[in-house]
Formats: C-alpha cells, sequence, structure tokens
C-alpha cells in the first residue's frame, strides 16, 4: 500500500501542516485522508537515504516569548494508515531550514538554512569616536544533527557557517537552500543563493564536524538553489532561482568542483524575471527536470552518455508556478505541486522523456512538497 504525504507551505501565517493520501498506482489518483499539525510550515518533505524514516522541516523564522519555531521534523503514518504522527521533533538551530539531506547510514543529517528575510541593526563606535549604524545579519550555519539508532534526534554534533572567498556587494549572507550527497561517498554538494556558489563538504565521523573542501561560484545574484547529483557520473547539476541557467559541476573523489557546462533553458524573450524551483533527475541519468516559476513550465533537459546537457522540449503547467517536482514510485508520473494555487498537478512520462499533463491531481492547503511512503 502506498500513502503520499503532502507538506503545506506558504510565507506568514495561516494554515499549513501535513495531508495524507492514498495512493492508487494504475491511475496516479490521489485519495484524501487526513490534514493534521496547520502550525507546522512543512516547505520539506522526503526519506533519509538509508530509506528509512520520514523527515520534515518547520521553516520558519519566527521568535515568540524568545522562542524560536524552526524544526527539523520526524514523522510517521499511523497504524491505521489514516493518519500523520509527529514521532519526534528538535530546533534545528538556524531560521528558516529548507532541506534536510542523509548521510546515507542513518547516523547523521546535514540541515541547512536560507536566513531571515528582514533585517537588523547595532550601532558601532569608530575609531575616532563617532557612532556609525552598523548591519546585522543572520549567521545561517549548516547543522550536524546526530539521530538515534531508531531515527529520532539525539543532538546537534557541529555548526559550519560558509565563508565566501571574495564577497561581490556589502551585506551578503550565506542561505543555503539544498544540500545532496554524491552517490555512495562521503562527499556533499550545498547550493548557497546568498553567496552565489556551490559548497561541496564531507562528516569528519570520529570528530562529529563538518568539513569544507571546495566552493564554485556562479555569476552574481543568480542564487543557486537546488541540485542533484548523477546516479553514474561525477558530476552534479544545479538549477538557479535568479536566472534561467543551470549548470552542471563536475567533482572529483576530494570534492574539487569544476564548471563543466552552462545551459540556458529558456532561450526565448521572457515575460518577466524567473524564478526557478525543482530540478530532478530521472534513475537511468537520462533526464533533467526544471520547474520554472512565473513562466510557470517545467524544462526537459536531454542528457547524453557523458552528462552533457541540451534542451529537449519545455512543458507549459497550466496549474500555475510549479514548486517541488516528484516522480511517482514506478517512475510512470509526475507530480508537481503548486503552493500559491493550492493544488498538485499530474503529468505523464513518455518513453522519449517528454510530460503530458494529465490535470489537477489534488487541492490542498498550500502544497509545497510531497513524499511517496510504501507501508
Amino acid at each position: 500500500m502506498t500513502k503520499v504525504i503532502v507538506g503545506n507551505w506558504c510565507p506568514g501565517p495561516g494554515e499549513k501542516g501535513f495531508s495524507l493520501y492514498d495512493y492508487e498506482s494504475a491511475t496516479g489518483s490521489l485519495t484524501f485522508l487526513s490534514h493534521s499539525y496547520g502550525e507546522i510550515a512543512a516547505s520539506f518533505l522526503g526519506n533519509d537515504l538509508a530509506g528509512k524514516h520520514i523527515y520534515a522541516t518547520n521553516e520558519s523564522d519566527a521568535c515568540a516569548d524568545g522562542v524560536f519555531s524552526n524544526e527539523v521534523v520526524k514523522l510517521q503514518v499511523s497504524a491505521s494508515g489514516t493518519e500523520i504522527q509527529v514521532a519526534d521533533r528538535i530546533s534545528s538551530l538556524g531560521p528558516n531550514p529548507p532541506w534536510i539531506c542523509g548521510d546515507g547510514k542513518g547516523e547523521y543529517l546535514l540541515i541547512p538554512h536560507h536566513g531571515g528575510f528582514g533585517h537588523t541593526s547595532t550601532i558601532t563606535r569608530k575609531s575616532d569616536g563617532s557612532l556609525s549604524e552598523r548591519l546585522v545579519q543572520d549567521e545561517s550555519h549548516i547543522i550536524l544533527m546526530r539521530l538515534k539508532k531508531d531515527g529520532s534526534f539525539d543532538c546537534a554534533t557541529d555548526a559550519y557557517l560558509p565563508k565566501k572567498r571574495n564577497k561581490t556587494y556589502k551585506g551578503q549572507m550565506s542561505r543555503t537552500h539544498c544540500i545532496r550527497r554524491a552517490p555512495g561517498k562521503n562527499l556533499f554538494f550545498a547550493c548557497d543563493k546568498g553567496f552565489d556558489c556551490v559548497i561541496s563538504l564531507a562528516i569528519n565521523y570520529e570528530e562529529e564536524t563538518i568539513f569544507p573542501l571546495d566552493q564554485i561560484a556562479v555569476s552574481s545574484q543568480e542564487s543557486p538553489r537546488y541540485g542533484v547529483c548523477h546516479p553514474r557520473l561525477p558530476i552534479f547539476y544545479a538549477d538557479m532561482e535568479g536566472s534561467a541557467n543551470v549548470y552542471a559541476f563536475s567533482y572529483d573523489d576530494k570534492g574539487k568542483l569544476f564548471r563543466r557546462q552552462k545551459l540556458n533553458v529558456l532561450p526565448r524573450p521572457l515575460s518577466e524575471s524567473v524564478m526557478p524551483s525543482d530540478i530532478v533527475m530521472d534513475e537511468e541519468g537520462a533526464h533533467l527536470y526544471v520547474a520554472i516559476r512565473k513562466e510557470n513550465v517545467i524544462a526537459v533537459i536531454g542528457l547524453d552518455k557523458d552528462g552533457g546537457m541540451s534542451l529537449q522540449t519545455v512543458a507549459e503547467n497550466p496549474d500555475g508556478a510549479p514548486n517541488i517536482l516528484r516522480f511517482s514510485p514506478d517512475r510512470q508520473f509526475m507530480f508537481v505541486t503548486n503552493v500559491f494555487e493550492k493544488v498538485i498537478s499530474k503529468f505523464l512520462i513518455r518513453a522519449d522523456g517528454s510530460l503530458q499533463y494529465m490535470g489537477i491531481a489534488a487541492r490542498d492547503v498550500c502544497p509545497a512538497s510531497m513524499v511517496f511512503v510504501e507501508m
């Protein structure tokens, strides 16, 4: 039996939480079962890389009475199969956690932080005695979280604050948005929207710390958002929230990054600035799919045997701005969350990798993320 958990998130106050559905694989239909935990802003949902546990983020930078609400949450489906239950929760130790990445062993999670959307200031005294105002920014760390054997949270063991080699403008701050693990390796790639770079990292298991390896820049204010690793080749692909470019980076066993290719997936006049969101890859490593908000399309990229990219087609998403892309377990369908339109779209994946729109699969509060769960 297959279930689907949908995480609801949107900026500002209002109902959010988790929704649970039955999934029927033959038709790709979703049947609503229940909604719960409306106070949790569930921007990310995923299985850990060991495939045993379900985790979510409570992406928030709210603070009430000195208590921050940003969290990571462990979920489970009730024995009856009709409700979502929060099995454990812990502070993520930073504002707006947008992603969770397991270490592949079930021992640790890496948790990036986007940082807050506002700013504050303080007063400093200069060397000549005069006073001046100084910008104070969030220091948004990547957290290393130790897990217990049952997948619940033990404690944070390290906090790594990315440092950019050359800041391009005053006031720039780290905003890590996604972390991916290289297949079979103790090697991770973080997309940093604030510093316009991709960072490679490793875990020092003896000292329980995060060890930075390398970083590589993209153009100023392109803002790397999400990324994905090729299943067989040492290539990391990343899309940009601030442009229609997709970058391919080669990497070696020590985490050294090299720019391999840059592809514009919308080589046509644009109606306005674009905001790409998710990027995913099929199991064969034959196609990339990029969700592009504002243009409301999904770019389909073909990959050759060496991982080279070429734009194959662009599919219209008539339901709105695509946020997260998720394959069905049998890879027959692709589901697309549309946060502000409050719907989940369904596409058939054709044999050549192109997409055929099949209609609205479900309506929800503000669907941002989703995950399939086998019972």
